[in-house]
């Protein structure tokens, strides 16, 4: 039942995936900052604005006022050395940068701003200007006739009524100015857009495109909405564009461009892992529990996983979009390649199979949680692969998706503590002490392996992609599947089925009087001695 509406929570949202092409709907928005795109570009690349429609609603209370509303409303497209600067920077402000020229020139930045002026166009600029080239649709162009809006977006109350027959009656159009420098640093004409207006909403389109290698960075394209800044009541504003973003021959971002053939090599590479380990465990039969089918499994599922992936990633850069096919596979089997693997460290954990075949109550409660946690985990990992940017869901689901994943590491070191403090207490009591150390010392060393196979999966690769250049973002996808490669091999190495194993040398008693552990009942009873009687010594002296 769960897999199943797992995987109808991955068709719904797949409608909405986030791909080089994205269509965004913001309706009803009152956030000072909205994030759209983020996007590495190589020379040659491009961005493709299409501002379908764009409305504000001015509460009632609230009057219009064409002077103090001027450049309130518009884009930033900031050039960013690493992925992070610019959200943390835009959070701290406490100033719109569309209206505040001291922050623009104290960011360590290179921003543009695209304003939406209501009285008459002026224009904003940081002191490290990128100097990308713009080319800008008139109302006349044929791509720009096709945009439309519809009589459905109306509003129903006043307020914004007053406000379209105000724009009527001033005849003045949105400008949307922008000024262009060529590769040498040499200023260009000033080139303007009209900001058309068709009944209540306006609509836009710019086209950007870096033509100089010294262009080429990680792009961060904003909205932001200035009114909201030291107001009792948000000025909401309802949004519509499209943005295409491409590098020359591909859609993906210029740190995604390897990710294709890596993950077809670190397939293979999983592959062959998973063929040497069954070799080597059908050679073992003797010594193989099913655990170690178990593992196998994992192995298996991972290399189908990075296939997948590597699969979709390659026709997103060829078609811009995902496939759903292939986005459909990756997740199914990435859902249940992590409840798989979760599953098998906490049986290795317990030593379950190798050294007991019933698990105690705590145990089993570990198992309760960690399962649904990585289904959780799964389908909200899905939700917001598959959720744009610029929703405001999307950093909620990214904090529900980071606790999630911690409370699931956290939980799977619990059995591997618990077996540690027992085989500390069994090495001091029992009349098995070095065989108890050895593993002991096993149990320590599979410890110390999972602690850092956590750390680096989740913290390390986080700081890597925040400090390597904007081309080279690829490099923590490799770390991560290497670390998660090593943890693999180290672990089929230390458990693997061979007779002078440490782990799998005696069963383990279970001592503790708090644990539920089903146990056979030891007979001493045997027919050798039945007949007989005892007879005492002092009975048969003569």
């Amino acid at each position: 039942m769960i897999k199943y509406l797992v995987l109808l929570v991955i068709i719904f949202f797949l409608h909405y995936g986030t791909s080089s092409i994205h269509n965004i709907t913001i309706m009803d928005d009152g956030r000072k900052n909205i994030p759209l795109s983020t996007f590495g570009f190589f020379e040659n690349g491009r961005l493709l604005v299409d501002l379908v429609s764009f409305k504000f609603k001015v509460p009632k209370q609230v009057k219009f006022d064409d002077n103090a509303w001027a450049s309130n409303f518009g884009f930033t497209l900031q050039k960013t050395k690493s992925d992070g600067l610019s959200s943390y920077m835009e959070k701290k402000s406490t100033k719109c940068v569309l209206t505040d020229p001291e922050i623009l020139n104290m960011h360590d930045l290179t921003m543009i701003g695209f304003h939406f002026n209501l009285s008459a166009a002026r224009k904003r600029e940081s002191k490290e200007h990128p100097s990308i080239n713009v080319k800008f649709y008139s109302k006349e162009d044929e791509d720009f006739r096709r945009i439309r809006v519809s009589d459905d977006i109306l509003p129903t109350d006043n307020s914004s009524m007053e406000l379209l027959k105000y724009l009527k009656l001033s005849s003045r159009l949105l400008q949307l100015p922008f000024v262009s420098k060529k590769c040498h640093g040499k200023e260009s004409n000033e080139s303007q857009i009209a900001l058309n207006h068709d009944n209540v909403s306006f609509f836009a389109m710019f086209d950007i495109t870096i033509n100089c290698p010294n262009q080429a960075g990680l792009y961060n394209l904003y909205f932001h909405n200035c009114m909201n800044y030291d107001v009792a009541e948000a000025i909401k504003i309802d949004l519509n564009l499209k943005i295409t973003e491409r590098n020359q021959g591909t859609y993906l971002s210029a740190g995604q461009i390897p990710l294709p053939t890596l993950y077809f090599w670190l397939s293979f590479a999983f592959f062959i892992a998973a063929v040497c380990w069954t070799v080597y465990l059908r050679k073992r039969r003797e010594w193989v529990y099913k655990i170690h089918w178990l593992m196998a499994v994992v192995v298996y599922l991972k290399a189908l996983s990075l296939l997948t992936h590597g699969l979709n990633y390659h026709f997103t850069g060829t078609k811009g979009i995902h496939i759903g096919t292939w986005v459909i596979l990756y997740y199914v089997i990435h859902l249940f390649k992590g409840a798989l693997l979760f599953s098998t460290i906490v049986l290795i954990g317990t030593g379950y199979f190798f050294i007991k075949h019933v698990l105690s109550s705590k145990e089993k409660k570990i198992f309760l949680i960690v399962i649904p946690l990585q289904i959780i985990l799964n389908v909200t990992q899905t939700i917001m692969d598959s959720t744009e940017e610029g929703s405001a869901m999307y950093n909620y689901y990214f904090k529900i998706v980071l606790a999630v994943d911690l409370l699931c590491c956290g939980a799977i070191l619990l059995p591997v503590i618990w077996s540690i403090k027992h085989l500390s207490e069994a090495a001091k009591t029992d009349g098995k002490a070095a065989i108890s150390l050895q593993k002991l010392k096993l149990f320590r060393q599979f410890y110390i392996m999972i602690v850092c196979y956590i750390y680096t999966t989740r913290i390390i690769v986080r700081l890597i992609k925040l400090t390597i250049p904007f081309q080279l973002v690829w490099v923590s996808e490799l770390f991560t599947e290497l670390a998660t490669y090593f943890f693999y091999v180290w672990t089929g190495l230390k458990f693997r089925p061979v007779n002078d194993n440490p782990y799998l040398h005696l069963p383990q008693a279970e001592d503790d009087g708090e644990e539920d552990i089903e146990m056979n009942q030891i007979s001493t009873y045997s027919g050798f001695n039945e007949g007989l009687t005892r007879v005492n010594r002092a009975d048969v002296k003569t």
